[in-house]
């Protein structure tokens, strides 16, 4: 293919057009299980159908990787990436000439809840207190008792539990880890 050259009082002046990227739609994935896999589109509208074209992160959350010549993003989001990613992809032509496009990546946790597969119930105590629930106890005794959590995407911390009000007399003592209270 012959391309078509500007001549100025001997001077041949070729011009390169910069490439393109397709916009890279938002995305939302779980921290527990879901992998990110996306691929960047670009193109150049240079004649004769030569141009290479590269592919790069320029900004993006740790682990991110791409493939320089397809394009294709691949990112396994660890438990510390919980939040919102900005990510931006950078074509690059053989010329030097990019075009750049952005893309948020959510990373997702679902909470922890409170589980009560066995309500409290006065006549066969067993601790476990359940949203609701009254704990009775005479002046001078201890009020002891357990609330219980789930967390069904594991994390990506340990459960910790901790008293956020308290209206009754005397201190809340509070066991974090296990959910054990008097």
């Amino acid at each position: 293919d012959l391309v078509s050259a500007a001549v100025t009082a001997g001077t041949v002046t070729i011009v390169n057009t910069p490439p393109t990227i397709a916009t890279i739609p938002a995305q939302t994935l779980s921290w527990n299980g879901d992998v990110l896999s996306v691929t960047a589109s670009g193109s150049d509208t240079d004649p004769g159908g030569c141009e290479t074209l590269r592919y790069s992160l320029i900004t993006k959350p740790a682990g991110m990787t791409i493939d320089s010549v397809s394009g294709q993003i691949q990112w396994d989001p660890p438990g510390t990436a919980v939040c919102t990613h900005n990510v931006t992809v950078r074509v690059t032509d053989k010329c030097g000439a990019f075009a750049n496009t952005s893309f948020a990546v959510c990373v997702t946790n679902e909470g922890p809840y409170f589980a009560c597969d066995n309500p409290f119930d006065t006549a066969s105590y067993d601790g476990l207190m359940c949203e609701g629930d009254t704990l009775l106890v005479g002046a001078g005794e201890v009020a002891m008792g357990k609330v219980m959590a789930k967390d069904d995407d594991g994390g990506p911390s340990e459960l910790a539990y901790s008293v956020l009000d308290f209206t009754g007399s005397g201190i809340p003592i509070m066991n974090a880890a296990t959910g054990e209270f008097s």
